[in-house]
């Protein structure tokens, strides 16, 4: 990689359509070359290069036309279309593709005929050129029209201004980015942070490091409704606060009413998340699952069991549509005398009352 060489634009707005400069600064000296003007009008989303110094451009997309992925000429600033940054089968992916940056993304594939055949591959994060971090963590759901995905990023470096040790996106922490599709994932929007407080965790992780993970999604056909774990308290970033509001991992949970064009500012879903910590540290509230029958919400949860301290598993309903849920239960009701970790939790319902949970266990039975 050349550690001696970046790349910047400018003459004009990167998100505008009157187009960018391209220039070539050498580190050591401080002088600027010009290249030439990138020959796209649909406005540049984001700019990177890789270890081998290929340059690369996410350009335009919205929330119905994909966002396009383009090598950039180091030479003449031409373009060579390489994919649409988005194409509703998600995975995680930790290589590249012939033509991405060597970091973690999001992968999609889609399918018309009941599974019989599937599409390329493509990245689903559009992004997925532009940004230096890793995405992980992916899930989907559906209301029959609107698709969402939503996954952890932890991007590390801005991808709107080349050379920051920090993002303007989502800040230097693990957050909560969406996008959603409208034609059965052929087509993606370009991802948006789903934890309203993304930037602001940046701003105070000196008290708090604010990292949003595993994140999960249900909807019921009007209401959607994510759920993930953090460590962010909530608190505004002003003295320091954190003791006052419980500094260890808890649920939070977000709504959204209008198909995930907007969401609700992130509250806690455990109910004892201001109390719940103690000088140990150790009442860490992870790994959400989230399923509803239309009806009724339920939340279930790793917790450390109330006695022994192995991991347990809790659960907390609602039925007003996650406005406000019930106070934390054990699931498994051995949990105050069980000897090992209780994980990997999984629940499911018929939509007639019957709800059933499984599980992984390392207790003695």
């Amino acid at each position: 990689m050349d550690f001696d060489t970046a790349y910047i634009v400018s003459g004009g707005n990167p998100t505008s359509s009157t187009g960018v400069q391209l220039h070539r600064i050498d580190l050591n000296t401080g002088a600027a070359t010009w290249i030439g003007w990138i020959p796209h009008t649909a406005g540049l989303r984001a700019i990177d290069n890789d270890d081998s110094g290929r340059l690369f451009g996410v350009f335009g997309g919205d929330d119905t036309t994909p966002a396009q992925i383009f090598e950039i000429s180091t030479t003449d600033a031409s373009l060579t279309f390489l994919a649409d940054a988005a194409r509703a089968l998600l995975y995680s992916l930790a290589f590249p593709l012939p033509g991405l940056p060597a970091d973690r993304d999001i992968l999609t594939a889609y399918s018309s005929d009941d599974g019989v055949t599937w599409s390329a591959s493509a990245p689903l994060n559009g992004n997925a050129v532009g940004d230096s971090g890793g995405d992980s963590d992916p899930q989907i759901a559906t209301d029959g029209t609107t698709w969402i995905a939503i996954w952890k990023i932890l991007d590390v470096a801005s991808p709107e201004v080349p050379g920051a040790t920090e993002s303007l996106f989502t800040g230097n922490d693990d957050d909560l980015l969406y996008a959603r599709s409208f034609d059965a994932g052929v087509t993606w929007s370009y991802p948006e942070a789903l934890n309203s407080n993304a930037f602001e965790e940046r701003q105070g992780r000196r008290y708090n490091p604010g990292d949003d993970r595993a994140p999960q999604l249900a909807t019921d056909g009007t209401v959607w409704i994510a759920v993930w774990s953090s460590w962010d308290t909530l608190a505004t970033f002003v003295s320091p606060v954190r003791d006052q509001v419980g500094d260890d991992w808890d649920i939070h949970f977000a709504r959204s009413v209008d198909a995930g064009a907007s969401w609700s500012d992130p509250t806690w879903l455990n109910t004892d998340a201001k109390t719940d910590r103690t000088s140990t540290e150790a009442d860490a509230d992870t790994r959400p699952q989230i399923v509803t029958d239309g009806t009724t919400w339920i939340v279930a949860w790793l917790h450390p069991g109330p006695t022994t301290q192995d991991l347990d598993i809790r659960v907390a309903r609602s039925t007003d549509g996650g406005l406000t849920w019930t106070d934390p239960e054990w699931l498994n009701t051995n949990a105050a005398t069980d000897d090992g970790d209780d994980t990997n939790q999984v629940l499911t319902t018929d939509g007639q009352g019957n709800w059933i949970a499984i599980w992984q266990t390392r207790s003695s039975l």
